[in-house]
């Protein structure tokens, strides 16, 4: 249809149920209408897309009823949008319309972004000769190693934070502390020690960070040594 054509056509938009809606209104999907639904709504004069607010609230079947909610919006949105609200013209109707699926178009890529991120971040930070997965393996090695060397010296560590901490402290050489819990080696890497008091297989409730990434539960042996796992 030309814009000519359409200058020539009776805009009876605004006008309610009883106006006659054109094809080239009626006959599209309104893709605004299904993906934002009620806001959608809000905007465009038709609050009966607000039903879909306590429905959505309903257990079990609520988001099934929901989308064929969304499904009902997208067929019926432009009738209703053109019957509820006064527009300039049929270009007017359309081009706000369109603004609408640009954002539903933007606003699904970035879910859809936002979701594989959520799903891949695990298997990239964990993957072999990641950042993260060096960094924990060399953290656990000097754990291991300062551990063995404790029970070669026969040496017991206290079950708070600060104990553990004075603990590692003195046996890797190091004097100055970042606070109670925690302290930095002269190659920059940082050690945090949290102890409840609770260093026990079952509890779990003492850990090491090693550079901010938990390395394991630490817990006291049966022979009185400290180990982790």
């Amino acid at each position: 249809m030309s814009k000519e054509w359409n200058r020539n056509l009776t805009n009876n938009s605004g006008q309610g149920n009883d106006a006659v809606v054109l094809d080239i209104v009626a006959k599209k999907f309104n893709w605004g209408a299904f993906f934002f639904n009620f806001i959608w709504g809000i905007f465009n004069n038709t609050f009966i897309t607000l039903i879909v607010i306590p429905v959505a609230f309903i257990p079990i079947i609520g988001g099934i009823l929901c989308f064929g909610l969304q499904i009902w919006f997208g067929i019926m949105g432009n009738k209703w949008a053109w019957q509820n609200k006064q527009w300039k013209s049929v270009e007017h109707f359309h081009q706000v319309q369109k603004r609408w699926a640009i954002a539903t178009a933007v606003l699904f890529t970035f879910t859809i972004l936002c979701a594989l991120l959520a799903v891949l971040t695990p298997f990239l930070i964990s993957a072999p000769g990641s950042k993260y997965d060096h960094t924990k393996k060399m953290g656990l090695n000097i754990l291991h190693q300062n551990m063995l060397i404790m029970e070669t010296k026969d040496i017991k560590c206290g079950l708070t934070s600060a104990e553990l901490t004075k603990c590692f402290a003195k046996q890797m050489n190091i004097e100055e502390f970042i606070d109670e819990r925690s302290f930095k080696e002269p190659n920059g890497n940082t050690w945090i020690f949290v102890g409840d008091g609770m260093c026990n297989a079952e509890a779990g409730g003492c850990y090491a960070l090693f550079n901010n990434i938990k390395l394991g539960s630490l817990y006291v042996k049966e022979n009185g040594y400290l180990s982790i796992k």
